[in-house]
């Protein structure tokens, strides 16, 4: 999922490819399809000026950011939150992996 904080609000959701630089890349890695190959798309989104890149590990319920000042890493005990990015976004890391009660 890309996500674009700047320009007008929706204007790069009609396009199949976007020259924009999205703010934040986020990737679910759900599959051994997905996790493949995942170091070199974070290289790329990097080389492209992306400045996060947040990678959703399903498996180890972690989340990997890459920002421009480096890297951490979250596990489900953390919160997530990126006061530059996202100001007003805070959330627990557990809560992204727990499965709702209207999907049991």
């Amino acid at each position: 999922m890309s996500v674009f904080l700047k320009g007008p609000r929706f204007a790069e959701s009609d396009h199949a490819v976007t020259v924009t630089v999205p703010q934040l890349v986020i990737e679910v890695l759900s599959t051994p399809d997905r996790q493949q190959g995942v170091e070199l798309r974070v290289a790329q989104y990097q080389t492209w000026g992306v400045p996060a890149v947040w990678l959703i590990n399903q498996k180890t319920k972690t989340i990997q950011l890459f920002e421009e000042r480096g890297s951490r890493n979250l596990d489900a005990e953390m919160m997530l939150e990126d006061i530059a990015l996202l100001p007003s976004f805070r959330v627990p890391v557990i809560e992204l992996f727990t499965i709702p009660d209207w999907a049991r």
